[in-house]
């Protein structure tokens, strides 16, 4: 169980701050079931009621600076995904994104950012669909970051992954 105040990676809505612990209340929860009343750091106008006993649920604890900089510090050797089909490359991504794994974000990441540098140089535009998960998984990584590091240190670290995995080409 995790405690008010708490920060978590929860699902597709990011970091969310532990507001409260509440039972049900109207409105369609379940009156005798306990929630975590979460709000989202990039939107705090959302509420979000999860259960607490939801074992299905894609949650975890924001990572420590410590853990942040130790993956940081092993992100130059992380290799890219393969896409062998454009027309499965949704699929990969998606579960990268859904694992709540930080490595996988950042190989996610890189294998972005590297398509878009790639299709530059062929005088091609990015993909809408890789355009659309590098601004997902660059807004995770920003928040996980900013959490565990402070915001002008993640602003500076992602900018600076993200220049050296544009350099990183597919040919």
């Amino acid at each position: 169980m995790y405690n008010k105040g708490e920060l978590l990676q929860y699902g597709n809505n990011g970091v969310c701050k532990i507001e409260d612990i509440v039972w049900g209340m109207a409105g369609g929860y379940d009156k005798d079931t306990q929630y975590y009343l979460m709000v989202p750091i990039s939107n705090i106008n959302n509420t979000i009621y999860l259960p607490v006993n939801n074992d299905k649920a894609k949650v975890r604890p924001v990572l420590s600076a410590t853990e942040i900089t130790d993956i940081l510090n092993s992100v130059d050797d992380m290799k890219e995904y393969v896409i062998v089909n454009e027309k499965q490359c949704e699929v990969v991504y998606k579960e990268a994104i859904y694992s709540l794994d930080c490595t996988h974000w950042f190989e996610l990441l890189k294998t972005l950012c590297m398509r878009k540098t790639s299709r530059a140089l062929q005088g091609k535009k990015i993909t809408s669909t890789d355009e659309r998960y590098l601004k997902n998984v660059s807004q995770r990584l920003q928040e996980e970051l900013t959490v565990a590091l402070g915001e002008e240190k993640a602003i500076c670290e992602m900018n600076s992954i993200i220049e050296n995995f544009e350099n990183c080409v597919i040919i």
